[in-house]
Order: C-alpha cells, then structure tokens, then sequence
C-alpha cells in the first residue's frame, strides 16, 4: 500500500505495532506484510481475488490486510460479533476466493465451505506466526511485487452497511475512496508533534481499522486489543499513554459507567473520537468531566464516511456551557464534501428538517453487484434526517426509514432517544414502533441502565411527555440488560421488533 510505504520511508526504526506477544517497527510490520503476501499467494490468492476476514481483533489482522492489498486482492472484513448465520450469509453472496478467521473459528465456517468447496480457509495466527518465521530468515530482503499500479479505481476492501434497520449491505471501496477516507481521519485525529499512540479496542472490521491506517500514516504506533474490557481499556490507557481512540457510543458509556474510573490516569488522552451512532449531549458532557478536552465526535456512513466533525475544543466549549446545544449536533462538513438539507443541489433552509444530501470526491461508493455506480459527480441520499443551523452546524434527527407514524404523527425515534438519554442513569436506549390496533404504531423505548441504578417507566414517559409532548412521547418502555447489537456494534432495530414481536405473541399464547 502506497500510503503505508511512505510512512516505511520515514519513520522505519519507529514503533508501529504492539501485540501481547511482542511490538514491531514500521519496518519490521512492513516485512511481516510482505512475507505474508507469499505465504498468501502460495494458497492461490491472486488479484481481484476477495478474501473474507472473519476474526476478533488481532495484530495479525492489520499486517495481513496490508498483506491482501499488496496482492491487488480485495480485503472483505466481517463484523466480528456477527452471528454465524447473518456473517456466513454475507460472506456467501461475495463469493469470496479465501476467508481469514481466527484460530479455533473454522467450525462455524462449514456452511460457507459447503457452498464453495473450493474456499481457501486460512487461520489468521497461523499466517502471522509462518510470516515471522519467514521475516527472521529473510529479514529486510522480502520482496513481492505491489499491485496497487496506477489504477485509482481498483477495490480494494469491500465492507459492509450497519445493518441497523435493514440487512447489511456491501459496500466497495476504490484506491481512491480508501486514500480520500485515511485523509479524512488524518483531519479529524488533531494531530501535534509529539507521535500518536493509539488503542484499537472496537472492532477493526470498521473504523478503528481505518483509524489505525490513518495513524500510522502519521507515524503512531497502534496498540491491538484482542477485546474490549472496561477495566483493561482504562489500564491500557494509563500504562501506554494512549492518546487516540476511536468508540463506539456504547463503549464510552461501559468507560464512564465504570465504577473506579477516576483511579486510573487518562491525562495523555488528546482525541477521543465517537461516531457509528448518535451520542447523547449529557453524556458528551459527562465524558468531558471524565477524560478532559479531548472528546470529538464524526458522523458518516461505509457509503461516504466522515461527512461532519465536531472538535474537541467546540464539545469541551459546550460541556462549560458556551453554545451548549453543539452537544446536540454531529458537527460541520468535512472540506472533502459538499453537504445539503433537502434536494440535491438547492440551498439548505436553515433550521428546516430534510434529507441529508452529499456529493465529494470518492463518495458515494458504489454497493457490491449494482450494475448502476454512481457517477463521480452524483448526490447521494444518505438517508438521514438533519437540520442545519446558522453557524453551520448539522443536527441528527433519524433515519427516513426509522420513521414512526402513531396516530397520524410523524415520529423520529432518534428526537425519542435522544430525551431518554438525557435522564441521569440512561446507559441506552432504543426506540421502535410497535402495531397498535388504534394508533397504528405506537412508540416503544428500550432501555439499559448503569448497574446498581434504577429508572422507573413512569419516569422515563412523564419526561418524555413534557420535552416533546404527549403524542410524540413513549406508550410503554421495556427494561433490558443488553441490547442486540448488528455485526459492527450498531443498534439492531430489527432484532429488537422481532424479539418484542416473539414476547407479545407468547404473551397472547
């Protein structure tokens, strides 16, 4: 990869990689991935070959996608908490040429096995360890031939949606849409002098694996958790000095939930990036108070990743009250992307409700097997439902297809979170709707609460009723331990219908 060569030129005898088992130079992670390559190659794994990756966070996971792309093969990574079922289903309609799992993880591949019985299945660790051995022998003599040529347009990872309202779909990403993508972050991460160090403790089938690219482009060193602890997160950060992660919105609240967070030292935090989903403003402002100036936050999609950012310096501003309701929004345009409210092309009216509409250079990426990409200059509908301020800055409402409709009324279940979030002891929530024979649908609230804390239902709807009014607030709320979550750590709306589906059928039963 052009990108993580230059880095090789420049910050060879630099850590880059740390492992339980070890830390690797940017030289030595470069040899690693080109060793790697021929062990790949050796298998049969040629270009525009798609290669699956199905396996918990590891180190080896980095250097063999670097190892992929060194091919010219197309790196596919699966959600790592997936379901057997939904992550060998995806797996199957990219017909891929070769699957990487982890070790132990071959069984729960057998359907796709059976479906291509010429699958190349290849253990992660194994690999990583052959390539070592290989690297001690041919030390800085490993050669291979990089496919990455000229051709802007080449896939080189294919991955997929969220999958929160909808099945997951896969989306392709160009040489060009990759490149555009780790400059973005190299924006958003608020880099200084001194080098990045950075925690990989989300799943790095997402964004903490482009986080990952991103900082060693910058010459940071990433630090791989095999999963995420709240415990040993905290650790990680006070014993490395971490100064960068990435988080999911679930993740910050198990962090700040965590009942001896003050004892550990988080002072070498400088970006605490959260994005995949919407972030309360309260709990913006408590993980301010926790870990200081360094919390920011980005809104985008696997289509056009990284459309808005909100700094660290505007999030800690609001949390001490200058603009407040900043906490409330996802930010302002990235400069890569051309942003609008309503109809493609036409002025946003400020403060007024519409369609997120975006155009930029590598976005939107074109979805696996549509005969009809988009062309370079194209809008895309994101889907989302915003508003624009006067300052500039883009406030989340929903998704278009996460529309309520009870009783006539249009309700966005994001406005419905969002209120219930802002309780004290709110740790998640998600809102749906569910048949009613008078309303139609009425609004349902899922909620998760701190341990050793309680909110009561009563509590949750009267306060509802008074921020957003009578109509648009709760009918009933459920108590959860856990929400199911998607394969990338989004809220699965579609399994939570089902489940209250199944509960009410068996209550009439």
């Amino acid at each position: 990869m052009i990108l993580f060569d230059r880095a090789v030129e420049r910050y060879a005898d630099r850590l880059a990689l740390v492992a339980d088992d070890g830390s690797y130079s940017f030289a030595a992670v470069d040899v690693l991935s080109r060793c790697a390559a021929r062990l790949l190659a050796a298998e049969g794994i040629r270009r525009g070959d798609r290669v699956g990756a199905w396996s918990r966070n590891s180190h080896s996971l980095l250097v063999l996608q670097l190892a992929v792309m060194r091919l010219g093969a197309t790196w596919c990574p699966v959600g790592a908490y997936a379901s057997t079922a939904s992550a060998s289903g995806y797996l199957r309609s990219l017909e891929p040429r070769a699957v990487l799992y982890e070790e132990g993880g071959l069984a729960r591949m057998q359907d796709l096995r059976r479906a291509f019985p010429a699958l190349v299945c290849v253990s992660t660790d194994h690999v990583f360890r052959q390539a070592a051995r290989d690297a001690a022998v041919v030390g800085e003599t490993a050669s291979i031939h990089d496919d990455d040529g000229d051709d802007a347009s080449r896939i080189v990872a294919i991955v997929p949606t969220g999958g929160t309202t909808n099945a997951p779909k896969a989306v392709m990403q160009s040489l060009t849409a990759f490149e555009r993508l780790i400059e973005a972050l190299r924006y958003c991460l608020e880099y200084d002098d001194d080098m990045p160090i950075c925690l990989a403790a989300s799943p790095l089938s997402h964004s903490a694996g482009a986080q990952a690219f991103a900082v060693w482009t910058l010459g940071g060193v990433n630090i791989v958790m095999r999963e995420f602890s709240t415990e040993r997160v905290l650790g990680q950060i006070q014993e490395k000095r971490v100064t960068h992660m990435f988080l999911p919105p679930t993740a910050l609240s198990f962090l700040l939930a965590q009942p001896n967070l003050g004892q550990f030292d988080c002072s070498s935090l400088r970006s605490v990036r959260v994005g995949g989903e919407s972030v309360s403003a309260a709990r913006l402002k408590e993980a301010v108070d926790a870990f200081g100036p360094c919390i920011c936050e980005t809104y985008g999609q696997i289509e056009a990743p990284f459309l808005t950012w909100l700094d660290r310096k505007t999030i800690a501003a609001a949390a001490a009250g200058h603009h407040g309701e900043r906490l409330s929004s996802c930010g302002r345009p990235t400069p890569s992307v051309t942003l609008r409210i309503g109809e493609p092309g036409q002025p946003s009216v400020l403060h007024e409700r519409g369609e997120i509409v975006i155009k930029g250079s590598g976005v939107p990426c074109p979805y696996f097997g549509d005969v009809h990409a988009p062309a370079d200059d194209s809008w895309h509908r994101t889907g989302d439902i915003g508003y624009v301020d006067e300052y500039g800055y883009v406030y989340l409402v929903g998704r278009a297809r996460d529309l309520i409709i009870s009783g006539a009324i249009n309700v966005h279940a994001a406005d419905v979170e969002a209120a219930v979030l802002a309780l004290d002891h709110v740790r998640e929530c998600a809102v749906v709707g569910m048949p009613d024979p008078i309303l139609g649908e009425a609004v349902h609230a899922i909620v998760t609460v701190d341990d050793g804390y309680s909110v009561s239902e009563t509590a949750i709807i009267a306060h509802c009723q008074a921020t957003l009014g009578k109509l648009r607030a709760p009918r009933s709320v459920t108590f959860s331990l856990e929400i199911p979550k998607t394969g990338v750590g989004k809220i699965d709306k579609v399994a939570l219908r089902r489940n209250l589906t199944e509960r009410q059928d068996a209550g009439r039963g």
